[in-house]
């Protein structure tokens, strides 16, 4: 198997993180604000306005701020999958503190006890000059 190139991993990490913060903060939106708060912020599914079909996320919303308050059954009334989802966005999210905790850590050992990030390197900086 082909090794994957430093652009492409950088770049998969980069949206890795992204999507990861997202999670997070979905994860965690139940328990910082109210559910009518939450409900209002979130725009309504328009598969279901414009079609009257629910789409695959539809309930997915309240579904986590159940599962947030313990209420399995409700969660699953809500959305047939939302457990599912929720543990695999709860997994991502504890690898990803896992990781990042390691990488800070790691880069503040290096440093002697100091807190830098390492300096962003450019590959194809090098084969540019002539």
């Amino acid at each position: 198997m082909k090794p994957i190139p430093a652009d492409l991993r950088k770049s998969l990490i980069i949206v890795w993180v992204i999507l990861s913060v997202s999670v997070a903060c979905a994860i965690a939106s139940p328990y910082v604000f109210s559910q009518g708060h939450i409900l209002q912020v979130i725009p309504q599914c328009l598969a279901k306005i414009q079609n009257d079909v629910p789409c695959s996320l539809c309930g997915m919303s309240r579904a986590f701020i159940s599962m947030s308050r313990g209420e399995l059954g409700d969660a699953v009334r809500y959305n047939s999958w939302s457990p599912q989802l929720f543990l695999i966005f709860t997994i991502n999210t504890l690898l990803f503190l896992a990781k990042t905790t390691k990488f800070l850590i790691s880069c503040r050992v290096k440093n002697g006890n100091e807190f830098r990030l390492p300096p962003l390197k450019n590959p194809g900086r090098e084969s540019c000059r002539s």
